[in-house]
């Protein structure tokens, strides 16, 4: 009885991954009816981990994406995951990785909060705020 309880404890636990450090957070301003991005550094100070996804319930659509030049034209292209790997940052920033906000739900007003989900390949999920700020 006792061995089978242990491997049934054994069995049941759930390895709860170390959230990411987020720092730097913001989203402009975007003009009425455009889409807005999300800009912020994440730090992983646990194991590697995988963001495979984003979303927000501000947004009909919420895409990770990098803005690349290809063939002298700027374009931003979908990522499909980044691998955080233990103690990298990587910055989201103008000019490469960022968080797109698409079909906005509501106007956002510099001062609102934007609630972005994180979620990685381990089904685990990170909710973050983001601030919006005049441009």
């Amino acid at each position: 009885m006792r061995v089978w309880l242990l491997a049934l404890l054994f069995c049941c636990s759930v390895v709860v991954a170390e959230p990411l450090i987020i720092r730097d957070a913001y989203v402009p301003l975007p003009p009425p009816g455009a889409p807005a991005a999300a800009y912020f550094t994440l730090i992983n100070e646990g194991e590697t981990r995988r963001l495979v996804d984003v979303d927000s319930p501000q947004a009909g659509m919420t895409m990770l994406h990098e803005s690349i030049v290809k063939d002298g034209a700027a374009r931003m292209q979908h990522v499909d995951y980044l691998e955080l790997k233990k103690g990298e940052v990587v910055a989201l920033k103008p000019g490469g990785l960022h968080v797109m906000l698409m079909r906005l739900k509501s106007p956002l007003k510099v001062g609102d909060q934007v609630q972005i989900e994180l979620q990685f390949a381990d089904e685990s999920t990170q909710m973050i705020q983001v601030p919006v700020i005049a441009r």
